[in-house]
């Protein structure tokens, strides 16, 4: 099994997110490093949610896919997605994981 590179994936987040602490938790446990966004100090970051998912829900993982800004939410599905991406052999391009 591979390394997994550095900050393939950001996390949408707050400090005090019981459903964010669990997701970063499990990032810790896999060996997956994230850039942690907190959406309640980056007013740009919030609003970006709220543009691409219409609401500003948090945890929400984020990664590319040719170029293009991929969202999940929801804890339960970011923590499958993590496990999927280990589990895979940590492929350079998660794009080809099952999202849910």
């Amino acid at each position: 099994m591979s390394s997994p590179p550095e900050r393939v994936f950001r996390l949408y987040q707050w400090n005090n997110c019981s459903y964010c602490y669990r997701v970063r938790s499990a990032a810790e446990r896999l060996g997956i490093a994230l850039e942690l966004i907190d959406t309640t100090r980056n007013v740009e970051a919030e609003r970006r949610l709220i543009t691409k998912l219409g609401r500003a829900t948090v945890p929400v993982l984020s990664f590319d896919c040719a170029g293009e800004e991929q969202l999940l939410p929801e804890s339960a599905d970011i923590i499958r997605f993590l496990e999927r991406y280990v589990g895979a052999g940590f492929p350079a391009d998660p794009c080809s994981l099952p999202r849910r």
